[in-house]
């Protein structure tokens, strides 16, 4: 018998899926170069802005997650530059390329439990994961996702899924891991791969621009638009 050909045979690309939270995403492309458009001093400012040194939380960066609308405000800068200090050893010891698919729940002391306890200290009453997320993405884009509102509303089905994969940790929700396991999709991956190629070479500036960006962010983008 011979076999069916494949649409790269027939001389198509076959189509760019990429799954979030369990939804499917069809052309990302197109969402990507949207987002891009519409969102240009978010990905410069807050994204692509100058970078100092990577263990430390600066009051620049606190500035910079304004843009993307985390509403640090009032006192709470100063309690992110009081906790990073206090953090800067524990953030030290991650690498600065650490990526989120290092990060298994799975295993006792590795980077799943180093950038808990980073995150864990910058907690404060009013102060909860959604800003501290924004903050903490900038030192470790690779490997803290962004959880905001839109992004745990959607996550919230595949994060209990993922806690319960994981008893020993304790939790109802494992945001972390959901993210991760659609960051390690093979699927996911190869896809990634092929919107980077297209999106770098496209016409517009601002949609070239965010090839720059690390696949937890890209992934991101796709998860606020759909829980939005």
């Amino acid at each position: 018998m011979v076999p069916e050909a494949t649409p790269r045979e027939h001389g198509r690309m076959s189509p760019i899926v990429i799954s979030v939270a369990g939804h499917t995403v069809p052309d990302p492309v197109a969402r990507f170069a949207a987002y891009a458009r519409r969102n240009d001093k978010t990905v410069r400012v807050y994204d692509l802005g100058p970078t100092g040194d990577p263990d430390v939380i600066t009051a620049d960066e606190i500035r910079r997650t304004l843009v993307i609308h985390s509403r640090i405000g009032g006192q709470q800068p100063g309690h992110f530059l009081q906790a990073g200090a206090q953090t800067q050893p524990l953030l030290a010891a991650i690498p600065a390329r650490a990526h989120l698919r290092e990060a298994d729940p799975a295993g006792d002391g590795g980077l799943y439990d180093q950038a808990l306890a980073v995150h864990e200290l910058l907690l404060a009453p009013r102060i909860r994961t959604s800003k501290v997320s924004k903050v903490l993405h900038l030192k470790r884009p690779h490997l803290f996702p962004i959880l905001d509102l839109r992004v745990v509303r959607l996550y919230r089905r595949a994060a209990e899924a993922a806690a319960a994969r994981h008893p020993q940790r304790g939790y109802r929700r494992m945001f972390w891991a959901a993210v991760r396991d659609d960051v390690i999709d093979p699927a996911n991956v190869e896809a990634l791969q092929r919107v980077r190629r297209l999106l770098g070479t496209h016409e517009d500036e601002r949609v070239r621009r965010i090839v720059a960006l690390s696949d937890v962010r890209l992934l991101d983008i796709l998860a606020r638009q759909r829980g939005a």
